[in-house]
């Protein structure tokens, strides 16, 4: 037996420590917001090539982080579901909405982000979401490698809340599973964001240059 397995096995419905719930959606707006993305943000889709997420449709949400660059470039935007999550109190610079059946292998997210990261659940059925809590606290401390690894049941419309920096996986999606992370940008890169444009052809080589080393 693995140890992926093992870890499969020993899912639990309690919080891995350092997650938060910060949101329940209603079984109602769950339905109107994969209802939206599915009639209206299809169409940006692409194929992710990365080793993290190797398969999965996603498209970046407000800015692309362009990793050969290292520059920002204009992402999707979507008027309606920014509505929502300013509703809700989510600040946020930037995203990455998903559609798959695959899940992510252990990361950590990348060095364009600070801390604090969302996840908003959209699958069907439940998911399971594993997590490390190297950095005990929503920030920069010291490290503890050994930390366990925790798996916990994502229930759907559940909003987590956590450290993007600390390992984190997702296994056994739903198959037909949107979902959508949130994060800031870390200060250095907040302070230069301004405006800009890109539109079609070149929109779309930078949209998918991104692909493979989204983390």
């Amino acid at each position: 037996m693995t140890k992926e397995v093992e870890l499969i096995l020993q899912t639990s419905t309690n919080y891995p420590n350092m997650i938060t719930l910060y949101h329940k959606i209603s079984p109602k707006n769950q339905a109107a917001i994969r209802s939206d993305l599915q009639d209206n943000c299809s169409g940006f889709l692409r194929t992710d090539m990365g080793k993290v997420a190797r398969g999965r449709k996603r498209f970046w949400l407000k800015y692309v982080w362009n990793f050969r660059y290292k520059k920002l470039f204009q992402g999707v935007s979507h008027p309606r579901l920014e509505e929502y999550l300013s509703a809700i109190d989510i600040e946020y610079d930037l995203g990455v909405v998903s559609y798959a059946d695959k899940g992510t292998t252990w990361h950590r997210d990348g060095t364009f982000c600070d801390y604090t990261a969302y996840t908003i659940n959209l699958s069907i059925k439940p998911v399971e979401f594993g997590y490390q809590a190297c950095y005990p606290k929503c920030g920069y401390s010291e490290q503890n490698l050994e930390a366990p690894k925790e798996m916990r049941l994502l229930m759907p419309g559940e909003i987590i809340k956590y450290n993007a920096k600390n390992p984190h996986i997702t296994v056994n999606n739903d198959p037909n599973r949107w979902s959508i992370t949130l994060w800031k940008l870390k200060p250095s890169l907040r302070d230069s964001v301004t405006s800009f444009s890109l539109t079609g052809d070149e929109f779309d080589e930078v949209r998918d240059e991104s692909a493979g080393v989204l983390f």
